[in-house]
């Protein structure tokens, strides 16, 4: 995977395939204990999209303002991260990120691209 475009980490259970982000020590859903960790780009739809002028001290986004973005995946879970500019609710969009220490970072998806 490219500087230009880092996966999100997620965890998935194997005892019933429920797909999410925060690690936890069982499944949120069954309470499975066998969870297979990977990481991958996600394709997703924006739910909510909010603009912050202030950043938290020490915050690794960067200079103000940015956006925090709700966005409904297509592998399942709902995510929050940020985003360089402000997305319109049912916009397409993909995880790209130039630096995993930032977090994930979402961009548009032209309609176009497919892929």
């Amino acid at each position: 995977m490219s500087d230009t475009q880092r996966g999100i980490r997620l965890f998935e259970c194997v005892a019933c395939g429920h797909v999410f982000q925060i690690r936890r020590a069982f499944c949120p859903k069954c309470g499975g204990t066998r969870l297979n960790e990977t990481c991958a780009i996600l394709d997703g739809r924006v739910v909510a999209c909010t603009q912050v002028h202030t950043a938290p001290l020490g915050s690794p986004t960067g200079s103000v303002p940015f956006w925090i973005v709700l966005v409904d995946t297509v592998a399942g879970p709902r995510i929050m991260a940020s985003s360089a500019k402000a997305l319109d609710i049912g916009e397409r969009i993909r995880t790209t990120s130039k630096d995993p220490t930032h977090g994930p970072y979402f961009a548009h998806v032209p309609d176009d691209d497919q892929t």
